[in-house]
């Protein structure tokens, strides 16, 4: 497998650091780098020289409840560098950020792990997340509310179904999971075009899950590929999402409601592969004639079997 904040000050920051943590008795070491910090708006840009990571930190008001659900009235497809630079004109764009509480708690992720799980077209992409999470970070997750927002860009050829992700929040799977872009469920790979989906799970201290892993299950369902001369497989890969972390201190009035937001670096996650059957192109003929002849054979009958009864019926009445 999913609001509120922010009175006269904007929360400390929770900043999930998706490096390399070598991790061990409760705590972790990581090489040093060089770090710069730029202000973008009125958000703040570090970046991370040592590992060609960037971190956007900004903030938005509670009333926006997806960071994406905008994006398709001004683009008509997804390009990485358009989606991310929609992302951060998005979150950087609230003047209320400025004067940001530049106090930081780091939160480290071990591990990213995802997989595919079922068969045939119908799978569960399985996000596997390993926090290295020590003592004080607990205690200062016990007065904020804290979200993990994932960011699915999915490629042609496989689709979310926006009802069934419905059915999952309504049984608390996630806090909220919306579905952007081509939602037509109908449609083949051929005539179809990317969606995003995004999703919302709560992660903090005395949460249902274990905050020290957290595992997010998100169903996909595969479109007919276009047929291939002797059959085979597409293969559908799909990239690492696009993870944020958003907090608001629990103390504070809806009137006045801010998150504070930071993007998280997935690093070097592994990439999932979903290889789909294709249909023969070459035996497209005589599979079209099979149809073709079998609907109008079974017109028939339905034809022939509605004149008889009929004829019956008539019979009997005289």
């Amino acid at each position: 497998m999913r609001s509120a904040a922010r009175g006269i000050r904007i929360p400390k920051l929770v900043i999930f650091v998706f490096n390399s943590l070598l991790v061990s008795s409760g705590s972790c070491s990581s090489d040093h780098v060089d770090s710069s910090s730029d202000k973008v708006g009125s958000c703040t840009l570090d970046v991370v020289v040592g590992n060609n990571q960037s971190s956007l930190t900004g903030c938005l008001p509670c009333s926006h409840d997806y960071l994406t659900n905008s994006y398709f009235k001004t683009h008509n497809s997804i390009l990485d560098s358009d989606f991310h630079a929609f992302v951060a004109q998005r979150i950087c764009s609230d003047d209320s950020c400025k004067g940001m509480d530049g106090s930081i708690i780091v939160v480290g992720l071990s591990d990213l792990f995802r997989q595919l799980s079922g068969e045939g077209s119908h799978r569960q992409l399985i996000s596997t997340l390993k926090f290295n999470v020590q003592s004080d970070v607990l205690s200062w997750l016990d007065d904020h509310f804290c979200e993990l927002v994932i960011i699915e860009r999915l490629p042609i050829g496989v689709f979310a179904d926006p009802f069934e992700l419905q059915h999952l929040v309504q049984r608390k799977a996630y806090i909220g999971a919306s579905v952007f872009g081509d939602t037509n469920l109908e449609l083949p790979s051929a005539f179809s075009n990317r969606s995003i989906v995004e999703m919302h799970i709560h992660i903090g201290h005395g949460s249902s899950s274990n905050f020290c892993e957290t595992v997010v299950q998100l169903p996909l369902h595969a479109r007919y590929p276009p047929l291939n001369a002797g059959g085979g497989y597409a293969k559908i890969t799909i990239d690492k999402p696009d993870l944020f972390l958003r907090c608001r201190p629990k103390d504070l009035h809806q009137e006045a409601c801010l998150w504070t937001i930071s993007s998280l670096d997935a690093g070097s996650t592994n990439k999932v592969v979903w290889p789909i059957p294709c249909g023969n192109g070459e035996l497209a003929g005589i599979v079209s004639s099979v149809t073709f002849i079998s609907a109008l054979v079974c017109s028939l009958l339905i034809v022939s079997s509605a004149y008889v009864f009929s004829k019956n019926n008539d019979s009997e009445a005289s």
